[in-house]
């Protein structure tokens, strides 16, 4: 491996269309799972605004993936494992590549450690934030799918006078602990 920074970065290519097939898989999983958009967009009141929300998110997300590959891809130059986040494990912090070869995992600084840990479980997280969605995706599509009209109406209102009554509690013991607050 090339130890003098400007070596390192002349392997890493802009584009390559070689990685295709490997994206591929993860094109067609967004794909499928895009069918949480109205699930999601349904509770929003103003819907001329959704336009500019999804855009946005869309924007943020893809920027945020931008600036994590290329960050990856210039650090790990051609050293990225297959799951790039395994490739973090041995992260020491921001050091000229010689240097942080040498390095040993145990003179990391705290924060480096934190950001190795995070990274390595962050695909975990996702999938287990992204869980419920999905759940609640296929509940009511199931439930679209199988009850009768009426039925459905009446398993709408539940959720929502469940939901209300939740938040309407929430907000009174919140208000309760904070004159407990001022009380005491």
């Amino acid at each position: 491996a090339p130890t003098d920074p400007e070596e390192r970065t002349a392997e890493t290519k802009l584009a390559s269309g070689l990685g295709f097939l490997r994206l591929l898989p993860v094109c067609l999983f967004a794909f499928i799972f895009h069918h949480s958009a109205p699930g999601v967009a349904e509770p929003v009141r103003d819907k001329a605004a959704l336009p500019g929300v999804f855009s946005t998110g869309f924007v943020v997300t893809g920027l945020g993936y931008l600036v994590l590959a290329t960050t990856t891809a210039y650090y790990f130059a051609g050293s990225v494992k297959q799951q790039a986040s395994l490739s973090w494990e041995g992260y020491v912090g921001c050091m000229p590549y010689g240097i942080a070869e040498a390095t040993a995992i145990s003179e990391r600084s705290w924060l480096s450690g934190f950001v190795s840990i995070f990274v390595l479980i962050f695909p975990a997280l996702d999938v287990l934030s992204a869980f419920p969605l999905n759940a609640v995706t296929l509940a009511n599509s199931l439930a679209t799918a199988f009850l009768p009209e009426e039925e459905l109406h009446e398993m709408h209102s539940a959720i929502e006078d469940a939901a209300t009554a939740s938040a309407a509690a929430k907000a009174a013991n919140a208000g309760r602990s904070w004159v407990g607050c001022l009380v005491d």
